[in-house]
This record gives C-alpha cells, structure tokens and sequence, in this order.
C-alpha cells in the first residue's frame, strides 16, 4: 500500500511540477518525487508553492549551453524546517549545483499538512537547465 500511494503521489503530482521558469531564469525546470509515504493527504497545493518557492530563491551563477541536472534530497519537517539535504548528483562544484543548493538552502517552506503518515516530507528535486 505505501508503494502505491508513493507512486499515485510520484504519477499524478510530479508531471504537474515540471514547469518552465518564471522570467528570472526562463531555461530552469524543476521536478519532483515524492519520497515519504503521504498517507493519501493531497500535496498538490504544497507542491505547488513549494514549487514556486524554489524559483523565488533560484540564482543561475552562468548561462548553461547544454543541458544539465542536479538532484537534491531535502527533508522537510512538519514546521517547515529543513532539517536535512543531500546531493544526489557527482558534479558537486558546477554552477548549476552551487545555485540549486543555494535556493534549496535559502527557501522558506511552509509547515506540512496535516495527516501524513511519515513525520517528515522527504523529496528528490531535480533542479534541470536547457
């Protein structure tokens, strides 16, 4: 049952996230997975802003020519805290990482909803420039 829900929750709202960039930084994308069992809770809207957040706080440091990704782990925890991150790509010093890590660092997430089964949100951003 956990698996299904992760993957419900990974089909039907990460597809939803990978959007283009706001005027700041027209080439970024992001996308999600959710980790943590949500225990059915809808994070849709949480997702959303969480979304938005990150590209608030995102500050390309060059122009990229071809395309790249970095994937970063967080951890969230129920006040909205970040309580942990990993980088999950082996380029760790690319201008690309140092800006992910940067508005990975620098956001301020809203407290969880109520009702998930884990206690902590745990989620793969892939931060991708084309």
């Amino acid at each position: 049952m956990k698996s299904l829900l992760r993957f419900l929750a990974i089909t039907l709202i990460a597809p939803c996230l990978i959007q283009s960039a706001s005027a700041q930084s027209p080439d970024l994308k992001l996308g999600v997975d959710i980790l943590s069992n949500t225990g059915g809770v809808n994070l849709a809207p949480y997702m959303k802003n969480l979304v938005s957040d990150l590209k608030k706080h995102w500050s390309p440091q060059t122009a990229q020519s071809v395309q790249q990704e970095t994937v970063i782990t967080l951890t969230i925890a129920p006040d909205g805290q970040l309580s942990a991150m990993k980088l999950e790509t082996p380029i760790h010093d690319s201008a690309l990482t140092q800006a992910a890590w940067n508005a990975s660092k620098t956001t301020t997430f809203s407290p969880l909803p109520a009702g998930m089964a884990d206690p902590n949100l745990k989620l793969r951003i892939h931060f991708i420039v084309d």
